[in-house]
């Protein structure tokens, strides 16, 4: 086993790396377990890649690429069972077809209406409240006048949506599969996002003198006073909201795993390298959106840049 996971005809010579890397996945599983603090082969990962450049292969099935130029060939529109942990190509593109629509900018632009009103309430802290009308508004006993309100919050519903996803089997709808697609949900519009504004928050109050007075002007001037409801293309127009909010996310780095891809039937070019077809391959979006090349002084906020 150890001699066939070392050769792996599939698997250039070149990604072969460490040995005990190729051999085994135990390798990872040291750093990750065994080592004091866990979770330690991030770490490791990264002497890889000083040691044998921007494309090792980290155990005996997987190939991890450090290259910001190459994210977007690997990942082109990237809890077990979700959309964010499947690494094969086929379903991993039937799921993403399935769940696009509720994040796609035309259903934000529909609920603009809902997603202000309930930040008015969450204002307010009127929480019991929202708690109640969200409760009536999913129960049975509506009245009729609010039956078309009930509708249009089950098209923007994700288990709704999956569920009437015609390209995904009836496996691909059982209730514990899409239930994790709904925490995945959940988590990145919650403590992630909770996370990115704290961020950016911070470093706006931090450089209050260089970015706050801009970001000011462009808001003031969208949105001139408290009743004041700019559409989210009024709001892609202002280009100090926009560039704040991209380098919030970025220095916020939310994803620190691998991320790895199947490709079935095409071979990758990852610079002279020639990934054979059907081979595991993932990229770390920290180190990527961390790296000085791309971003000078990838530690400091500076969304001018």
């Amino acid at each position: 086993m150890a001699l066939a996971a070392l050769w792996m005809p599939l698997l250039p010579a070149a990604f072969v790396a460490y040995l005990l890397a190729a051999l085994t996945k135990w390798y990872e599983a040291y750093f990750d377990i065994l080592t004091v603090p866990r979770g330690r082969f991030m770490y490791e990962l990264k002497c890889m890649h000083e040691g044998y450049g921007p494309i090792v292969r980290v155990n005996p099935d997987e190939i991890h690429i450090n290259d910001p130029s190459w994210v977007n060939t690997l990942y082109t529109n990237a809890a077990h069972g979700a959309l964010f942990s499947t690494v094969g190509h086929d379903i991993h593109r039937k799921r993403q077809a399935a769940v696009s629509p509720v994040f796609s900018r035309a259903s934000v632009s529909s609920i603009e209406g809902l997603l202000y009103d309930d930040t008015e309430l969450l204002m307010r802290r009127e929480m019991d409240r929202q708690a109640l009308e969200a409760i009536a508004i999913y129960s049975r006993q509506l009245p009729d006048g609010e039956k078309g309100e009930k509708r249009t919050l089950r098209k923007h519903n994700i288990f709704g949506t999956i569920l009437a996803a015609p390209g995904l089997s009836t496996a691909e709808k059982r209730p514990a599969r899409i239930a994790q697609e709904g925490f995945v949900a959940i988590a990145a519009g919650g403590k992630a996002l909770a996370r990115v504004l704290l961020n950016g928050t911070f470093h706006i109050l931090d450089n209050r003198d260089r970015v706050l007075p801009h970001l000011r002007d462009g808001l003031l001037a969208a949105m001139p006073n408290t009743h004041s409801r700019p559409s989210l293309k009024d709001l892609e127009k202002l280009p100090w909201l926009t560039v704040i909010v991209k380098d919030s996310l970025r220095i916020s780095t939310l994803l620190t795993s691998r991320l790895p891809i199947v490709a079935p039937h095409e071979a990758l070019q990852s610079k002279e390298w020639m990934i054979p077809a059907g081979t595991p391959v993932s990229m770390t979006l920290s180190d990527i959106l961390l790296d000085a090349t791309p971003f000078p002084d990838p530690h400091v906020f500076h969304p001018e840049r």
